[in-house]
């Protein structure tokens, strides 16, 4: 299994809620999988916040947020740590650079994703779709994905 890299948000120089939980759920598909899982922070947060991940990367806080810097800094460093899974906050910054993510690594991709459930033949995803009215399963293959 393929490397996990979690895509998170500095809020006042510490992890949004919405990157803590994907952390947590990223060290379950670690502990299911294997592999390494690693962070990249669209700003800058203390390293202590990114306890538990093999691997750290920050943009720093002196570049503004525009999805085009953060598409960047996702596709160098899911590159770099040969991620085979995006995990991206259900945010504007997921929904921003999500699907370009995705397609710049030639991986599939799924929005606005509400749960994640490791199975033998890959990663189940539910998401909502048609503004929420509807819940779909899709079940992404082991080689990896954006999420």
């Amino acid at each position: 299994m393929g490397h996990i890299l979690v895509v998170g948000e500095s809020d006042g120089g510490h992890l949004s809620e919405a990157s803590r939980e994907l952390v947590t759920k990223a060290e379950t598909l670690r502990a299911t999988w294997g592999g390494q899982m690693g962070l990249v922070v669209i700003g800058r947060v203390d390293p202590e916040e990114a306890r538990g991940a093999d691997f750290l990367y920050q943009t720093g806080d002196d570049i503004p947020y525009m999805p085009t810097i953060a598409e960047e800094a996702i596709v160098r460093a899911a590159r770099d740590a040969d991620a085979a899974w995006v995990l991206m906050p259900n945010t504007t910054l997921g929904l921003d650079t999500g699907a370009a993510v995705a397609y710049r690594l030639g991986y599939p991709f799924v929005g606005y994703g509400t749960a994640l459930e490791a199975e033998a033949e890959g990663l189940r995803v539910r998401s909502q779709v048609y503004g929420g009215k509807l819940v779909a399963d899709t079940i992404l293959p082991l080689s990896g994905g954006v999420v």
